[in-house]
């Protein structure tokens, strides 16, 4: 009768039972490194694209806001020689006499801004000359302090006091750069109050009427 004879298993030495524990301990350590790479990652990214987000938000109410500026400096106009917010505004500079009315309530009309004729043919000078005056006048212009109340007295967007955004006093150009001509321009400046007042943006605008100046 044939005899089965059995393998032995081989043995495994202790020295070699060590050097398995220490290959599967190291794997174990690259892999646990590896997914913590990972997950720094996607936490990178997803901060990333949070901070992109905001920031967008924070453009776009920006840009909201400073249309409704643009909007409210398209209403200046000097065509009575006293320059003012709008036809129904009230007058904010009194260096001139003249009180004739605009010739058109159409800001899309040339008429709307500048004087076209002299109104007051008893007073010296005449509307256009003052409203020339005006614009070359190096420390207000056009923009008197009144009118530049006006401006910085619009209500801030709602959408930017949200998105952590404020805008801080609108000023003439020429108190921030002392150059003749920068009086009849608004600066206007936006923080990010989220991270500590930073400027993000600082815009300038330049009323219609001033480009009626010579």
């Amino acid at each position: 009768m044939a005899r089965i004879q059995l393998l032995a298993r081989p043995r495994v030495r202790p020295e070699e039972r060590g050097g398995f524990l220490v290959e599967a301990l190291v794997v174990s350590v690259i892999v646990t490194f590896a997914l913590l790479g990972t997950l720094s990652v996607i936490g990178i990214s997803t901060q990333q694209r949070n901070r992109t987000g905001e920031r967008s938000q924070l453009n776009d109410a920006i840009d909201a806001d400073l249309a409704a500026i643009e909007d409210r400096a398209a209403d200046l106009t000097c065509c009575t020689g006293v320059c003012r917010l709008g036809l129904a505004g009230v007058t904010t500079n009194n260096t001139a006499p003249f009180t004739q009315p605009c010739h058109t309530p159409n800001r899309r009309d040339d008429r709307y801004f500048y004087p076209q004729l002299d109104s007051d043919a008893l007073t010296a000078g005449s509307e256009a000359e003052t409203v020339d005056a005006l614009c070359r006048e190096p420390v207000r212009g056009i923009i008197s302090d009144a009118v530049l109340a006006q401006f910085n007295a619009l209500t801030v967007n709602g959408a930017l006091t949200r998105a952590g955004g404020a805008r801080t006093t609108i000023v003439r150009l020429n108190s921030v750069q002392n150059r003749l001509g920068y009086q009849n321009i608004l600066q206007v400046t936006y923080t990010d109050t989220t991270r500590g007042n930073a400027v993000v943006r600082v815009a300038r605008v330049e009323p219609p009427m001033a480009r009626f100046c010579p």
